[in-house]
């Protein structure tokens, strides 16, 4: 319980420093849906992904993105919180990365070309 706490308050901590932060203010007035969205998702590594979506266009290829000192302050926010959340974000990462080849064969491409394998120790 007490490392709940624990992460408990780093998140009240960080509310009120990303609050002092001019990037995060100038996002806010811009655009407060993603302000809000970055104290919602603000300690886990999902705010990562959350930033990379906001980075590319995955709708129709005319978006016209973000003006430079939005998307420069968008980068630098994420900055803050990796740096913030270091020691969190790198357990998490730990915890979720996995090999999605760990169940091939290494010698399967070959078998499915027609090449013969030879494993070299």
């Amino acid at each position: 319980m007490s490392n709940l706490m624990t992460k408990r308050e780093k998140i009240l901590n960080f509310h009120e420093e990303i609050n002092k932060h001019e990037d995060f203010n100038l996002i806010k007035e811009s655009f407060p849906h993603i302000s809000k969205k970055i104290e919602l998702l603000c300690g886990d590594i999902i705010l990562h992904k959350f930033f990379t979506s906001l980075m590319m266009d995955s709708r129709d290829g005319n978006r016209q993105g973000f003006p430079k000192h939005i998307a420069s302050a968008i980068v630098r926010i994420e900055k803050f919180h990796e740096t913030f959340f270091e020691e969190e974000l790198t357990l998490q990462q730990k915890v979720t990365v996995k090999d999605v080849w760990g169940h091939e064969k290494v010698h399967k491409p070959f078998e499915i070309t027609g090449i013969d394998f030879i494993k070299y120790n």
